[in-house]
């Protein structure tokens, strides 16, 4: 209830009682003197780095394709170099590598997923590895977990804030 109170403060002064609090100046309105310019530029400019894992398998997924002429679209091709370029990649096109991996985890049940398989690699193990494999699904979840953890948080206080009102 502190850090709400402090914020309504803020809200209603124009400044905060305490200088060094400026954890919710991202909430603000955009016209408050206060509010967080810098912020606002960091979520539409924020863009996040692949990791040497998500390289090694978007280039995997490259070689296969070359070699096997299947498997994945334009679009997991268009991803996969990026990817393995180590372009980093803004926040939209994170939420859309989860949401790839959150529609094909059923792939890695089918023949041909893994070494050793009849088939290996599948068409569907291609695909996965085009958009950055298990690193990826990892790194991509985490990322939107986070975001979405950043929204949840502010819903949270300006629903407290509305019962104050």
């Amino acid at each position: 209830m502190a850090r709400v109170n402090a914020f309504l403060y803020l809200a209603r002064t124009g400044s905060p009682k305490n200088p060094k609090y400026v954890s919710d100046n991202d909430l603000l309105n955009g016209d408050h003197p206060r509010y967080s310019a810098k912020r606002e530029m960091q979520d539409r400019a924020e863009s996040f780095t692949p990791t040497a894992g998500m390289v090694e398998e978007a280039k995997r997924g490259l070689a296969w394709r070359r070699e096997f002429g299947r498997g994945g679209t334009e679009i997991g091709v268009a991803r996969a170099r990026d990817i393995s370029n180590g372009k980093d990649l803004p926040l939209e096109t994170v939420k859309r590598v989860s949401s790839f991996f959150a529609r094909h985890e059923v792939d890695k049940q089918a023949e041909g997923f893994r070494q050793g398989e009849d088939g290996y690699p599948s068409n569907g193990r291609i695909a996965w590895a085009l958009w950055g494999g298990d690193p990826g699904k990892t790194w991509a979840d985490a990322i939107v977990a986070r975001e979405e953890n950043r929204v949840a948080r502010a819903i949270i206080i300006l629903n407290e804030l509305q019962n104050k009102i």
